[in-house]
């Protein structure tokens, strides 16, 4: 619990919006339930919306300034 105190709350967001991403992988894998195109697209979309959330809150912006090491 306190490692969620060190990441943004985008982080946080894109990571939360990804549980119904893996309720349907285990229905898919545990339950052998079949998901349609509009599913598999569904999952798709998630993934990658939040793939691109993650990159974004990750990376320096310019009103931060140069990262020090």
């Amino acid at each position: 619990m306190r490692e969620l105190r060190r990441i943004s709350a985008q982080v946080f967001g894109a990571f939360t919006s990804l549980n119904p991403v893996w309720a349907a992988l285990a229905g898919w894998l545990l339950l052998h339930q079949t998901l349609g195109v509009n599913e598999w697209v569904g999952v798709a979309l998630i993934v990658v919306s939040s793939a691109i959330v993650s990159m974004r809150a990750l990376a320096p912006s310019e009103e931060q300034g140069p990262v020090r090491r």
